[in-house]
């Protein structure tokens, strides 16, 4: 139940753009880990460096995936998965292949905020009729 928490909440964090603030929050997590003596303080700063850490790793997925947008193939490929079936194996075999939900998520969310996925290409239900 923790790791679908940690999803989750990591999922929220990344749709908040506070990818933004990430080399602030590292050089103050950093700072705060350094300078401090107290194990505690020094525990809370490190927290904060991890995350400024995995904001920053978001950063850089979002400018590494960034020439998709104009990349014919991909966008094909993309525009190809026409059942939920073959959205669902992708996505579990590019899971398995990264070793992090996490990550998956993450990076689903990147490309479908520079508009590579559309929100009816990475919902399993978008052929079910109501």
């Amino acid at each position: 139940m923790g790791a679908n928490i940690g999803t989750t909440i990591t999922a929220q964090i990344i749709s908040f753009k506070v990818t933004k603030a990430a080399l602030a929050v590292i050089g103050f997590g950093g700072l705060g880990y350094v300078f401090l003596k107290s194990e505690q303080h020094r525990t809370g700063f490190m927290v904060l460096l991890s995350l400024g850490l995995v904001f920053y790793g978001m950063t850089l997925m979002s400018e590494a995936t960034a020439p998709f947008r104009d990349y014919e193939l991909f966008l094909a490929a993309m525009r190809s998965v026409s059942s939920p079936l073959t959205g669902i194996l992708l996505g579990a075999a590019f899971t398995a292949l990264v070793q992090s939900s996490s990550a998956t998520t993450a990076i689903i969310i990147v490309l479908a905020s520079q508009g590579l996925l559309s929100l009816e290409g990475v919902l399993p239900w978008r052929s079910v009729r109501t």
